[in-house]
């Protein structure tokens, strides 16, 4: 194998330029918080130019509303998978429970991301807005539907 082919072999694959700025907006949002982190920021961490981060993302908020996109889906698959271990729905309910708990101690937690979203954008007409309630509304029926299943008469 000649240097070319073995330093290629041993690259990890590239990553499009919207994916690296998504997770670097995940991972900066998270640790603090949206308004506090600035697009500047966002297109330094991502290795990308500021064209690029508007031809992906027309704005700061449509790359919030992306965030907690991922977000959502990325709970609801870890719920879903939780829930699809256990085959009596209140053993489900108590491991999702302990996972929440578990997590709370994990190093660099703080909070909830659709919570700490909230607080930062709490105007019900933003679209950002629209995302969160997506996820309250899928983490309550789904919350619900376990109970009702257990056979909870009003979950």
């Amino acid at each position: 194998m000649d240097s070319i082919s073995a330093s290629t072999a041993t690259r990890p694959p590239h990553r499009p330029a919207r994916q690296r700025i998504l997770e670097a907006a995940t991972r900066l949002f998270y640790a603090e918080g949206i308004r506090a982190v600035g697009v500047d920021r966002i297109v330094a961490e991502a290795g990308v130019t500021k064209a690029t981060f508007y031809h992906s993302f027309h704005s700061k908020d449509e790359l919030v509303r992306a965030y907690l996109e991922d977000e959502h889906r990325a709970h609801r698959d870890k719920f879903e998978a939780e829930i699809a271990r256990h085959s009596d729905p209140l053993e489900a309910i108590l491991a999702l429970f302990d996972r929440i708990g578990d997590g709370i101690f994990e190093p660099g937690f703080r909070g909830c991301s659709f919570l700490n979203t909230a607080t930062e954008y709490p105007d019900p007409s933003q679209p950002v807005a629209a995302v969160i309630a997506i996820q309250r509304t899928w983490l309550h029926d789904r919350f619900a539907s376990l109970l009702m299943a257990a056979g909870n008469p009003q979950p």
